[in-house]
């Protein structure tokens, strides 16, 4: 059975923002491009890249058949989103909690951004572990680097050896450097002919043309959402 399989945040999730959207750009694939498969969908508001590379890894280990006709799509978000399991199970009545769980899996997962982790839980436990063993304060912007390519070279990786095809975007704009002569070995390990625009994103795409939601809701408008997904179709078809 071929199967179109998608994970990612909320730009692939059917609500933006407490905004309902009949459909998304993974929709659309599905219908134009990839109409004689099924369609997977993991895609969940909040998550972080961290929960999308191992669901992802999850799922497919979980079907091992299936991952000979697959063909799987990837929106990377921001890489300050901190995922961690979290022995809380996910309750739709309490979804400002930012729990996600990917059924059937068992474990649920939570969310949390890097750059408010001061005064987190969280951040209590790190900076309580650091002042104990002497060590030394982490660079901020070079932990999200950092996150952005162990996921991203992670998932590709895992997909290149079981010969599975995707394609990958940026929901939001990523961080791919801090100017490191390490981060642009990363970028180059990355394979470019399976990443649309590794450099940009749907986000910044939507602000330059003006179609997103509102003022204070980002995410893309249908329209957005159309004219991305016939980029990622072109860019598939090339």
């Amino acid at each position: 059975m071929k199967t179109l399989f998608v994970n990612g945040d909320s730009f692939l999730a059917n609500k933006h923002g407490g905004v309902d959207m009949p459909f998304t750009v993974a929709e659309l694939l599905h219908k134009s491009y990839f109409n004689d498969y099924s369609l997977v969908k993991l895609a969940r508001g909040g998550s972080g890249n961290d929960s999308t590379f191992l669901t992802t890894v999850n799922w497919f280990e979980r079907h091992p058949k299936l991952k000979k006709d697959a063909h799987v799509l990837i929106c990377w978000t921001e890489s300050q989103r901190v995922d961690y399991p979290t022995k809380i199970d996910y309750n739709p009545q309490q979804p400002e909690q930012f729990i996600h769980h990917h059924k059937p899996m068992d474990q649920s997962w939570s969310t949390f951004p890097l750059s408010s982790y001061v005064g987190h839980p969280f951040s209590v436990v790190v900076n309580s572990i650091m002042k104990k063993f002497n060590l030394l304060d982490p660079g901020y912007p070079d932990w999200v680097v950092t996150k952005w390519y162990q996921n991203v070279l992670g998932l590709q990786n895992y997909l290149k050896a079981n010969n599975i095809q995707y394609t990958f975007y940026n929901s939001l704009p990523p961080s791919c450097d801090e100017g490191k002569k390490d981060h642009g070995y990363w970028l180059k390990a990355i394979d470019k002919s399976n990443f649309y625009r590794v450099h940009y994103s749907q986000y910044e795409f939507c602000q330059d043309n003006k179609l997103v939601i509102s003022n204070t809701n980002h995410h893309p408008t249908e329209q957005g959402h159309i004219e991305w997904a016939n980029k990622l179709i072109r860019f598939i078809k090339r």
